[in-house]
């Protein structure tokens, strides 16, 4: 939890480097009511590394799609996305 909030600390402050993005390259799965088990079915499908998971998490919509923007389109090798999904 705190390894999060410290995370999107960073993000809003815009000093993330290509470092950190480094480190954060695997999928981020974050539990929630926003997004069904179909939704989650079709992104687990996708060739990802691993899982991690986070309970008891609350992130609203603001800055959701703030990390969305953030992320989209990166370079594959920095690769970084975050969803967030009800089932694990």
């Amino acid at each position: 939890m705190e390894c999060l909030n410290s995370f999107i600390k960073k993000l809003f402050e815009k000093r993330v480097s290509i470092n950190t993005k480094k480190e954060i390259k695997k999928l981020i799965v974050l539990k929630s009511p926003f997004i069904d088990k179909k939704s989650y079915e079709q992104y687990k499908s996708y060739n990802v590394v691993s899982f991690y998971k986070i309970d008891n998490i609350i992130i609203n919509n603001k800055i959701l799609n703030f990390l969305n923007v953030l992320f989209y389109n990166v370079p594959c090798n920095i690769f970084i996305t975050i969803r967030i999904f009800k089932y694990m």
